[in-house]
């Protein structure tokens, strides 16, 4: 068989092939492009929150800053006190006797 007729032939067949494609494929990447446009705006509708919302989140912060300050006042003053106690176990008075 001719080379040039073999190459001719593939030629065509991958003009046809490219051609057939668009058809069938430019349809469904519209419709894939609506939906996912649609699921681009659902989700930038979701994640915004009204002034209430931002209010409430202000409060649990405000309310988890105040309970970790009193954490740390705690672990201050009980490290404080732990500082003053002898090291030395012998130093203990013994619970026998």
């Amino acid at each position: 068989m001719d080379p040039m007729a073999l190459v001719g032939m593939l030629f065509v067949l991958i003009v046809v092939a490219m051609v057939g494609g668009f058809i069938l494929l430019a349809p469904l990447s519209r419709r894939f492009g609506a939906v996912l446009e649609l699921w681009l705006d659902e989700r930038g509708k979701a994640n915004q929150i009204g002034p209430a919302e931002f209010g409430r989140i202000r409060e649990e912060v405000a309310t988890l800053r105040d309970e970790m300050e009193a954490l740390t006042n705690r672990q201050d003053f009980v490290e404080k006190l732990l500082e003053g106690r002898p090291d030395d176990q012998s130093q203990l008075p013994s619970g026998e006797g």
